[in-house]
């Protein structure tokens, strides 16, 4: 274990224990994120049990029904589902995608990071991010853009309620329909947020959890390609995205 190691364990430790419910998503076959996940959580000292982590089995279908992908379906409706049991339990959740990385370094040096979970007025928090407009300050960031990446979210029930909510009506348009329908997850959730600004909305900097780079379940089409201001944003994420 690096030198920060320790120090990123406890803070860590501390961050996990901040939410009743732990889920990172992940499709049976992928063992190989799986194993990197635990190798990850057995590197800073973590026992998944302890903090009641579990594997989510992400959804899969024959037929993509209307999304991009039948990948984008699975990941829609994996994120859905966690998100309508948040809401229905009463209690924040963290969801994560097992394509996780979490930052030693970055831990180390946020003692601070548990207690102010435990005490900000949030109703979402971004733990990182591919890319996002405003390069966030060091901190607690409120945060208003739009972002890439779902790989690290923490939800308070009653905002996993509302958003499932919408991803249920989305499910009933058409991809590409302007009132938003069928989709990428991240796309949905941009939106959302957008036609929702009372949602209290922060992401941590500098992140301390990113993406490491793997084989995409979702296809080839990336939604971030067509967003004005993003693609060429999203083109620099694919080439530095396990080290922002």
């Amino acid at each position: 274990m690096r030198n920060s190691g320790h120090g990123a364990s406890i803070v860590l430790k501390g961050l996990l224990g901040s939410f009743p419910a732990i889920d990172i998503i992940s499709l049976r076959s992928r063992i190989d994120r799986r194993r990197r996940v635990l190798q990850q959580f057995a590197a800073l000292d973590i026992d998944p049990d302890a903090f009641g982590i579990r594997f989510f089995d992400g959804m899969r279908f024959d037929d993509p029904d209307g999304f991009p992908h039948r990948g984008v379906r699975g990941c829609f409706n994996s994120h859905l589902a966690l998100l309508k049991s948040c809401g229905e339990s009463g209690r924040p959740a963290l969801i994560m995608e097992d394509d996780v990385s979490f930052r030693s370094e970055t831990l180390a040096t946020m003692p601070w990071l548990p207690e102010k979970i435990a005490l900000a007025d949030w109703d979402i928090l971004y733990f990182g991010a591919l890319h996002s407009i405003v390069p966030p300050r060091h901190g607690f960031n409120p945060h208003t853009g739009d972002l890439i990446g779902s790989h690290c979210c923490a939800f308070k029930p009653a905002t996993a309620k509302r958003l499932a909510h919408y991803m249920e009506e989305r499910l009933t348009r058409p991809y590409g329909d302007p009132m938003g329908g069928k989709g990428f997850y991240d796309a949905a959730s941009n939106d959302f947020r957008a036609q929702h600004p009372d949602i209290k909305t922060f992401l941590i900097s500098p992140f301390v959890a990113t993406q490491f780079s793997s084989r995409t379940d979702l296809g080839t089409e990336k939604w971030y390609d067509r967003v004005p201001g993003l693609k060429s944003a999203a083109e620099l994420a694919r080439t530095a995205k396990s080290g922002i």
